[in-house]
């Protein structure tokens, strides 16, 4: 045998001969993979848990502050200090907005007072006699109240009080007569005709009410009777 026949005999067992080294060295290199692996999901996963308690606690005073922002502020819409904060039905009492109609308000006719002449120019008793005045207060539906009849005065102070309920449609009417049996004399009447002269009538509280081509006055209080 020849040195290159020798030569060609011996390479392929030279080559089985590293095989195994080969396929070690690609079997130790798996384990190292694999721990590498593990640490990048181990780190992964560090950072995950970071991230989802930093947005966490961001989300939290985000949502702190929202709120604090947006709270609404509490009002009580019925409260009032004058009439003028109610609807244009309602009045303000003890401030609180409260509805005028269907409500029992008390009416006190305090006083009146007449000229020595009816407005004729007739006196209005005999002989130039003072009147017995006297005064009714109605509403439409019949509801009403009147004063005794103060004798021979040509003014009368009653301070006579009556509560009725203020109803929202039709009209209410006060009067003043002088008594004269079965033909009485009106010496002055004023009436509140629609609901928004009834809605004045009570934010006002009433008032003097006069007549100026007669003379004529009288003084009306009003004034929620609960």
């Amino acid at each position: 045998m020849t040195l290159a026949q020798t030569a060609l005999t011996l390479l392929p067992l030279s080559l089985v001969a590293c095989q195994p080294a080969l396929e070690g060295d690609a079997d130790s290199a798996t384990p190292a993979d694999s721990g590498l692996s593990e640490e990048l999901d181990d780190s992964g996963l560090d950072t995950a848990d970071t991230d989802t308690d930093t947005d966490s606690d961001t989300d939290t005073d985000s949502d702190s502050d929202t709120d604090s922002d947006t709270d609404p502020v509490e009002t009580d819409e019925d409260t009032c200090d004058d009439d003028e904060a109610c609807g244009h039905d309602a009045f303000c009492h003890e401030q609180t907005c409260e509805p005028i109609f269907d409500r029992l308000f008390r009416f006190t006719i305090e006083a009146a007072e007449v000229p020595t002449e009816r407005a004729d120019g007739y006196g209005w008793d005999p002989f130039g006699g003072a009147p017995d005045l006297y005064a009714v207060l109605t509403f439409d539906d019949g509801d009403g109240c009147q004063t005794d009849p103060e004798p021979d005065a040509f003014d009368a102070a009653w301070s006579f009080a009556c509560e009725l309920t203020v109803i929202e449609h039709g009209d209410l009417t006060l009067e003043l007569y002088d008594d004269d049996g079965p033909g009485d004399d009106l010496a002055g009447t004023w009436s509140w005709t629609g609901s928004d002269a009834r809605v004045a009538l009570i934010r006002d509280g009433g008032g003097e009410l006069s007549d100026p081509e007669t003379g004529v006055w009288i003084s009306l209080v009003v004034e929620p009777a609960f």
